[in-house]
């Protein structure tokens, strides 16, 4: 069996086909195509690198100034951010208590935790198994 050698590719055309089959992709329902602005592909062996790709996007556009301020760790759609500015924190939630329309993002309310409303009683926060005790 002969294997095919790699080719170069530049980076701007690798990204723009990326970004291509990330933020445009195209679905035929009854002989009508549409174009799906949002969302990640799923059911292909890449769609968790573009799943990283979406959500790492949407770090750096919607929240550069939250990570200027405090820490921001985000494993796949779990969100964690901790400050000690009550400004940012307060308007962290806001927007994550909102989703993230742009984005097509919605979180669940049931699983977003805060100690925003009680700033003087240590409140532990669940993260990817973690107890986090604040």
């Amino acid at each position: 069996m002969k294997r095919n050698k790699p080719v170069l590719v530049k980076m701007t055309k690798l990204m723009t086909i990326i970004n291509k089959l990330i933020f445009k992709q195209k679905v035929e329902i009854d002989s009508q195509v549409y174009l799906i602005k949002h969302g990640v592909p799923q059911g292909m062996r890449i769609s968790p690198i573009f799943s990283e790709i979406y959500y790492q996007d949407m770090i750096n556009e919607i929240f550069p100034a939250y990570e200027n301020n405090g820490l921001l760790c985000r494993y796949v759609d779990d969100i964690l951010y901790i400050t000690e500015n009550e400004h940012y924190a307060t308007e962290f939630l806001k927007i994550i208590r909102n989703g993230i329309p742009e984005y097509n993002v919605k979180f669940n309310p049931s699983k977003i935790q805060s100690n925003i409303e009680s700033l003087c009683n240590p409140i532990k926060i669940r993260f990817l198994g973690w107890n986090i005790k604040l």
